[in-house]
Protein backbone atom coordinates (compact mmCIF):
# COMPACT_ATOMS: atom_id res chain seq x y z
CA UNK A 1 0.00 0.00 0.00
CA UNK A 2 1.29 3.47 -0.79
CA UNK A 3 0.35 7.06 -0.02
CA UNK A 4 0.38 9.79 -2.67
CA UNK A 5 1.56 13.21 -1.58
CA UNK A 6 2.20 16.42 -3.53
CA UNK A 7 5.86 17.08 -4.28
CA UNK A 8 5.49 20.85 -4.02
CA UNK A 9 5.62 23.67 -6.49
CA UNK A 10 7.87 24.17 -9.49
CA UNK A 11 8.66 27.37 -11.33
CA UNK A 12 9.08 27.68 -15.09
CA UNK A 13 10.57 30.63 -16.92
CA UNK A 14 8.86 32.35 -19.84
CA UNK A 15 8.95 30.41 -23.10
CA UNK A 16 10.61 31.77 -26.23
CA UNK A 17 7.25 32.75 -27.84
CA UNK A 18 6.25 34.54 -24.63
CA UNK A 19 9.52 36.46 -24.63
CA UNK A 20 9.11 37.44 -28.28
CA UNK A 21 5.50 38.57 -27.78
CA UNK A 22 6.55 40.39 -24.62
CA UNK A 23 9.21 42.27 -26.58
CA UNK A 24 6.57 43.11 -29.18
CA UNK A 25 4.41 44.57 -26.42
CA UNK A 26 7.32 46.63 -25.10
CA UNK A 27 7.93 48.08 -28.56
CA UNK A 28 4.21 48.74 -29.07
CA UNK A 29 3.85 50.57 -25.77
CA UNK A 30 6.88 52.76 -26.39
CA UNK A 31 5.72 53.45 -29.94
CA UNK A 32 2.29 54.51 -28.65
CA UNK A 33 3.92 56.86 -26.14
CA UNK A 34 6.08 58.49 -28.83
CA UNK A 35 3.12 58.82 -31.21
CA UNK A 36 1.02 60.38 -28.44
CA UNK A 37 3.63 63.04 -27.72
CA UNK A 38 3.94 63.76 -31.46
CA UNK A 39 0.16 63.91 -31.86
CA UNK A 40 -0.33 66.41 -29.05
CA UNK A 41 2.72 68.56 -29.78
CA UNK A 42 1.91 68.81 -33.50
CA UNK A 43 -1.87 69.22 -33.04
CA UNK A 44 -2.71 66.09 -35.02
CA UNK A 45 -5.81 65.09 -33.04
CA UNK A 46 -8.14 66.58 -35.68
CA UNK A 47 -8.03 67.60 -39.30
CA UNK A 48 -7.82 65.91 -42.69
CA UNK A 49 -6.29 62.45 -42.75
CA UNK A 50 -3.29 63.39 -44.87
CA UNK A 51 0.40 64.01 -44.41
CA UNK A 52 1.71 63.89 -40.85
CA UNK A 53 -1.67 63.01 -39.34
CA UNK A 54 -2.03 60.02 -41.67
CA UNK A 55 1.44 58.75 -40.75
CA UNK A 56 0.63 59.28 -37.07
CA UNK A 57 -2.60 57.29 -37.27
CA UNK A 58 -0.96 54.48 -39.24
CA UNK A 59 1.61 54.33 -36.47
CA UNK A 60 -1.16 53.93 -33.91
CA UNK A 61 -2.57 51.04 -35.98
CA UNK A 62 0.84 49.34 -35.86
CA UNK A 63 1.03 49.87 -32.09
CA UNK A 64 -2.47 48.42 -31.64
CA UNK A 65 -1.45 45.34 -33.64
CA UNK A 66 1.47 45.03 -31.23
CA UNK A 67 -0.92 45.16 -28.28
CA UNK A 68 -2.97 42.37 -29.85
CA UNK A 69 0.16 40.25 -30.17
CA UNK A 70 1.11 41.04 -26.56
CA UNK A 71 -2.30 40.00 -25.24
CA UNK A 72 -2.31 36.83 -27.31
CA UNK A 73 0.96 36.08 -25.55
CA UNK A 74 -0.66 36.76 -22.17
CA UNK A 75 -3.56 34.51 -23.13
CA UNK A 76 -1.20 31.69 -24.15
CA UNK A 77 0.84 32.03 -20.96
CA UNK A 78 -2.27 31.30 -18.83
CA UNK A 79 -1.34 33.63 -15.92
CA UNK A 80 -4.99 33.74 -14.84
CA UNK A 81 -5.11 29.95 -14.54
CA UNK A 82 -5.86 26.98 -16.80
CA UNK A 83 -9.65 26.92 -16.41
CA UNK A 84 -12.21 27.89 -19.03
CA UNK A 85 -13.27 31.05 -17.25
CA UNK A 86 -9.65 32.18 -16.88
CA UNK A 87 -9.00 31.54 -20.58
CA UNK A 88 -12.19 33.38 -21.51
CA UNK A 89 -11.14 36.41 -19.49
CA UNK A 90 -7.70 36.76 -21.08
CA UNK A 91 -9.20 35.97 -24.48
CA UNK A 92 -11.68 38.82 -24.03
CA UNK A 93 -8.80 41.18 -23.26
CA UNK A 94 -7.14 40.31 -26.57
CA UNK A 95 -10.50 40.52 -28.36
CA UNK A 96 -11.05 44.04 -27.02
CA UNK A 97 -7.90 45.21 -28.75
CA UNK A 98 -8.90 43.37 -31.93
CA UNK A 99 -12.08 45.46 -31.92
CA UNK A 100 -10.00 48.60 -31.39
CA UNK A 101 -7.71 47.56 -34.26
CA UNK A 102 -10.74 47.07 -36.52
CA UNK A 103 -11.97 50.51 -35.46
CA UNK A 104 -8.62 52.12 -36.20
CA UNK A 105 -8.49 50.54 -39.64
CA UNK A 106 -12.05 51.70 -40.30
CA UNK A 107 -11.06 55.22 -39.30
CA UNK A 108 -8.13 55.11 -41.70
CA UNK A 109 -10.18 53.76 -44.60
CA UNK A 110 -13.28 55.91 -44.10
CA UNK A 111 -11.58 58.97 -42.54
CA UNK A 112 -13.78 58.77 -39.43
CA UNK A 113 -13.16 60.66 -36.23
CA UNK A 114 -13.10 58.80 -32.94
CA UNK A 115 -16.55 60.12 -31.99
CA UNK A 116 -18.03 58.79 -35.25
CA UNK A 117 -16.48 55.33 -34.95
CA UNK A 118 -18.53 53.01 -32.69
CA UNK A 119 -15.90 50.25 -32.76
CA UNK A 120 -13.42 52.41 -30.86
CA UNK A 121 -15.95 53.08 -28.11
CA UNK A 122 -16.99 49.45 -27.88
CA UNK A 123 -13.37 48.32 -27.80
CA UNK A 124 -12.52 50.85 -25.11
CA UNK A 125 -15.33 49.62 -22.86
CA UNK A 126 -14.39 45.98 -23.45
CA UNK A 127 -10.82 46.82 -22.61
CA UNK A 128 -11.88 48.30 -19.29
CA UNK A 129 -13.95 45.27 -18.30
CA UNK A 130 -11.53 42.65 -19.63
CA UNK A 131 -8.37 44.28 -18.26
CA UNK A 132 -9.89 44.57 -14.80
CA UNK A 133 -11.12 40.96 -14.86
CA UNK A 134 -7.72 39.80 -16.10
CA UNK A 135 -5.89 41.77 -13.42
CA UNK A 136 -8.00 40.31 -10.65
CA UNK A 137 -7.74 36.77 -12.03
CA UNK A 138 -3.95 36.94 -12.43
CA UNK A 139 -3.50 38.32 -8.91
CA UNK A 140 -5.75 35.64 -7.43
CA UNK A 141 -4.25 32.70 -9.31
CA UNK A 142 -0.67 33.33 -8.22
CA UNK A 143 0.70 31.63 -11.36
CA UNK A 144 2.93 34.65 -11.93
CA UNK A 145 5.17 35.58 -9.01
CA UNK A 146 6.76 38.83 -7.88
CA UNK A 147 5.71 42.20 -9.26
CA UNK A 148 4.54 40.56 -12.49
CA UNK A 149 1.64 39.00 -10.59
CA UNK A 150 0.23 42.42 -9.73
CA UNK A 151 1.05 44.41 -12.86
CA UNK A 152 -2.04 43.48 -14.94
CA UNK A 153 -4.25 44.71 -12.09
CA UNK A 154 -2.31 47.98 -11.76
CA UNK A 155 -2.59 48.50 -15.53
CA UNK A 156 -6.35 47.97 -15.38
CA UNK A 157 -6.84 50.26 -12.39
CA UNK A 158 -4.89 53.01 -14.13
CA UNK A 159 -6.90 52.71 -17.33
CA UNK A 160 -10.27 52.57 -15.63
CA UNK A 161 -9.54 55.17 -12.96
CA UNK A 162 -7.47 57.68 -14.91
CA UNK A 163 -8.77 57.37 -18.47
CA UNK A 164 -12.09 55.54 -18.79
CA UNK A 165 -14.14 56.92 -15.88
CA UNK A 166 -13.02 60.54 -16.43
CA UNK A 167 -14.11 60.33 -20.08
CA UNK A 168 -17.65 59.59 -18.94
CA UNK A 169 -17.37 62.63 -16.67
CA UNK A 170 -16.39 64.80 -19.64
CA UNK A 171 -12.63 64.91 -19.01
CA UNK A 172 -10.50 63.96 -22.01
CA UNK A 173 -7.09 62.31 -21.53
CA UNK A 174 -3.99 64.47 -21.66
CA UNK A 175 -0.66 63.84 -23.33
CA UNK A 176 0.81 62.82 -19.97
CA UNK A 177 -1.97 60.46 -18.86
CA UNK A 178 -2.14 58.76 -22.25
CA UNK A 179 1.64 58.41 -22.48
CA UNK A 180 1.79 56.83 -19.03
CA UNK A 181 -0.98 54.44 -20.09
CA UNK A 182 1.14 53.38 -23.06
CA UNK A 183 4.08 52.74 -20.76
CA UNK A 184 1.89 50.46 -18.60
CA UNK A 185 1.46 48.21 -21.64
CA UNK A 186 5.21 48.28 -22.30
CA UNK A 187 5.72 47.12 -18.71
CA UNK A 188 3.13 44.37 -19.27
CA UNK A 189 5.37 43.24 -22.12
CA UNK A 190 8.29 43.10 -19.68
CA UNK A 191 6.10 41.08 -17.28
CA UNK A 192 5.21 38.57 -19.98
CA UNK A 193 8.83 38.23 -21.12
CA UNK A 194 10.26 37.79 -17.63
CA UNK A 195 7.50 36.18 -15.56
CA UNK A 196 8.25 33.01 -13.64
CA UNK A 197 5.18 30.80 -13.66
CA UNK A 198 4.34 28.65 -10.67
CA UNK A 199 2.83 25.25 -11.33
CA UNK A 200 2.21 22.04 -9.38
CA UNK A 201 5.21 19.79 -9.68
CA UNK A 202 2.99 16.74 -9.52
CA UNK A 203 2.75 13.93 -7.01
CA UNK A 204 4.86 11.07 -5.79
CA UNK A 205 4.02 7.89 -3.90
CA UNK A 206 5.47 6.81 -0.60
CA UNK A 207 5.12 3.42 1.00
CA UNK A 208 2.55 3.29 3.77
Amino acid sequence: MSTTIPTGVTSTVATRPARLLGLTGIAAGLLWAVLTVWEYQAGLQDGPLIGARLVNQIGFAIAIAGYVALLIGVHRARPAGPGRVARAITGLFAAAWLVILAGQLLSLLADLSGDDNPLLGIGGLLQGVASLATGIAVARSGRWSGWQRWWPLLLALYYVGVLLVPVFAGHEPTMLTESIWAVTYAVLGIALATATRRADAGQRSLPA
